[in-house]
């Protein structure tokens, strides 16, 4: 299966030898395509580009367009009365909500960047996300720097934590030398 790897990136004194560290490593994952957003004051645009179609330029937000020979009616566009969006027409079955082709929009890169809004667009409450590494008991994805990182503070050994994954975790993320102490009060 096809994995997409989105990548923001800012200015820094590492950044080019972050960027070959992962490009390094993407190089051994098979069927993936990596996206870049370059870093600039400029707004860019993630345009879902079929093979077999013909796109925009640029959006602002979210934006939506007609698609023409699409389907058994030929056509997939959003309505437009007034100079407001006021429904679809395509040939969808079913109730959709967005019944719109694939090739008929694209979004701002911005919104890719923004993890909260992106992840609260997706509609998927965070008790039916699926919890990968062996239900969050081990770390396969690191957030690598090429500097020595600031000390942390260790929220983690909070006993809301006690009794989930972050327990087993723990034991095998060190955080500059530190560990949760379990013990009797200590005197």
């Amino acid at each position: 299966r096809t994995i997409y790897v989105v990548t923001s990136t800012y200015l820094r004194t590492n950044q080019v030898a972050e960027m070959v560290q992962l490009a390094q490593t993407l190089m051994l994952v098979p069927d993936v395509y990596w996206i870049v957003t370059e870093d600039t004051r400029l707004d860019n645009e993630f345009l879902l580009l079929d093979g077999d179609s013909v796109h925009i330029r640029s959006t602002r937000g979210v934006s939506v367009f007609p698609v023409g020979l699409a389907k058994d009616l030929q056509l997939s566009t959003p309505v437009v009365k007034e100079g407001r969006f006021s429904g679809w027409y395509d040939d969808f079955e079913g109730d959709l909500q967005f019944p719109v082709e694939f090739a008929g929009f694209a979004f701002s890169v911005e919104l890719l960047l923004k993890e909260e809004g992106l992840l609260r667009g997706l509609g998927v409450p965070p008790e039916k996300m699926e919890c990968k590494a062996e239900l969050c008991t081990k770390v396969f994805v690191w957030h690598v720097e090429s500097k020595i990182p600031n000390p942390v503070t260790r929220y983690l050994c909070d006993t809301r934590y006690d009794g989930t994954n972050l327990r087993v975790l723990e034991k095998q993320v060190v955080i500059e030398g530190k560990a949760c102490y379990y013990g009797p009060p200590l005197q």
